[in-house]
């Protein structure tokens, strides 16, 4: 009877515990200070109305969104300012989801920034500086500290579609550098709006505006998403070498790979992807499947995403007030 207690406890002494990372556009929070480098439809107080009643209206829906999202850090993008972190810790803290560690991109005079927010100390934050160019968004590099064990987060937002597939390798050739100099124990996740689909070699090949690069993509090619002309199956990964990456998009079935819809056209522009360290029985471990979007009735309205929404009747006006981001979120969860 004292050995089979004995093994219950060691057994339960060894049971893993458990995390969630979570990935979220958050379609354009601006603070209410005027800075000089909003979006013109973001200028505080104007005809546009973005004002208090609209700011804390899409606070507190950003907030009841990752309040039942239950992830332990979470991943944003598209936020103006520091002032704009705090205010939606703030409002995550009233809803009972306290981030107590946060950190954002402040390096570089971009409109809008990557950020970062946790329930697990940051023990390092630095940025990876994609060009001299003000305009592109540096890649914030965040390591954290998982009861023990470091995990390093990158942090992207590359280039929309509105430029073609060289302005995204830039965010990938700068990424690429760090990651190859890693050690191949080190646990890290890439993380964001990569503007890209998990299978862009094949979605952008006939789009002449943005195939510049005759067919090479960052995502694919500079991330090792791919081999040949292959998405990265799990099979695939488990035998590869360590210079490959898998994208968690190829955990769900083909159907689901959607977070964001253009012209009703299903898009993976966010990503988590993870590197062998990740699955190699030592650390931080992926839990296989675990990914998801999350997707409550509220955030999905028939087949459209239940974005913030605004009207451009007498010229662009945030005066509806209601609405969350034309992004779904994504998460997935690890054990250590």
């Amino acid at each position: 009877m004292k050995l089979v207690v004995l093994l219950l406890c060691i057994c339960f002494s060894l049971a893993a515990k458990t995390f969630t990372v979570a990935n979220y556009n958050l379609q354009n929070l601006f603070d209410l200070e005027k800075s000089g480098q909003e979006y013109v439809d973001y200028i505080p107080f104007t005809k546009a109305q973005w004002n208090q009643k609209n700011y804390h209206i899409k606070l507190h829906n950003l907030s009841k969104a990752i309040h039942d999202m239950q992830a332990d850090i979470i991943a944003v993008q598209e936020i103006e300012s520091l002032q704009a972190l705090k205010d939606l810790q703030s409002s995550l803290k009233r809803f009972g989801s306290y981030y107590k560690f946060y950190t954002i991109a402040t390096q570089k005079p971009t409109t809008v920034r990557n950020a970062l927010l946790s329930k697990f100390p940051i023990i390092k934050q630095q940025e990876i500086l994609v060009e001299p160019n003000d305009g592109i968004r540096s890649i914030l590099d965040v390591t954290l500290n998982i009861e023990g064990h470091n995990l390093r987060i990158f942090v992207n937002h590359w280039k929309s579609k509105r430029g073609p597939e060289s302005k995204r390798i830039l965010y990938a050739k700068a990424l690429q550098k760090v990651v190859k100099k890693l050690d191949k124990k080190e646990d890290y996740l890439i993380i964001g709006d990569l503007n890209s689909n998990y299978n862009e070699l094949n979605t952008f090949k006939k789009n002449q505006r943005h195939n510049d690069t005759q067919g090479v993509t960052g995502i694919n090619h500079f991330l090792h998403t791919t081999h040949g002309k292959t998405i990265n199956s799990f099979a695939f990964f488990e035998k590869a070498d360590h210079k490959y990456h898998y994208n968690l998009w190829m955990d769900l079935p083909y159907k689901q790979r959607w977070s964001y819809l253009f012209r009703g056209r299903n898009s993976t522009l966010d990503h988590i992807i993870i590197p062998k360290s990740l699955i190699d029985h030592h650390g931080i471990e992926y839990n296989q499947r675990s990914f998801k979007r999350f997707m409550p009735a509220y955030l999905v309205k028939g087949r459209k995403i239940f974005r913030w929404k605004f009207s451009h009747r007498g010229g662009f006006k945030h005066h509806v007030g209601e609405g969350y981001s034309d992004h779904l979120p994504i998460i997935a969860t690890f054990s250590y």
